[in-house]
């Protein structure tokens, strides 16, 4: 099972959150559906996100994904999905099923609390975590666009305060 999501500076875009099989199903398949996706979005970079499996069949999608993406000439960034909980949980794991999706709702996308239905998240949470890797590297890169989207929530969580800070520090051009 795989998910994608699309975020922004001002969220998540419209559309933009899905799971799916089909991209398991072959590597015509997932060029394909790769194509669309950045046809569809036109993304500024994609990160693939890696689950704690890692069967060969995941990395040779994965290396599969980065090839086709490459032939398109969208930038490709490889995130651990222990990254995202380390970020917004503080810790690897979470004490509950439902945590990194409740982080994310009530931290960035408070849109979503009527939809989220989190009673439900184990048949979304390859989509939770491709918005939390997307949240990563939204940090890491746009730093200003992370803070954007936080809510007081999200500020309430030290890792994300510290990697945001460090990543301002890092962006930021130097003072004239």
């Amino acid at each position: 099972m795989s998910g994608f999501a699309a975020l922004d500076g001002f969220g998540l875009v419209s559309g933009s959150w899905k799971t799916s099989r089909v991209v398991t199903r072959s590597a015509n398949a997932l060029t394909r559906y790769l194509r669309w996706l950045v046809l569809r979005f036109r993304p500024s970079v994609v990160v693939l996100g890696v689950s704690r499996r890692t069967a060969a069949a995941d990395t040779r999608l994965r290396r599969l994904a980065c090839r086709a993406l490459h032939s398109l000439g969208v930038p490709t960034v490889v995130r651990h999905v222990h990254e995202a909980y380390a970020l917004l949980r503080g810790r690897i794991r979470g004490a509950h099923r439902e945590e990194l999706a409740t982080t994310i709702v009530e931290g960035f996308l408070p849109e979503l609390v009527g939809a989220a239905r989190l009673k439900r998240i184990g048949d979304r949470r390859s989509a939770w975590h491709a918005i939390a890797v997307a949240l990563v590297e939204l940090v890491r890169r746009y730093p200003l666009s992370a803070a954007a989207l936080a809510t007081p929530y999200a500020f309430s969580i030290l890792p994300f305060r510290t990697a945001l800070a460090k990543a301002e520090v890092e962006t930021s051009p130097e003072p004239l």
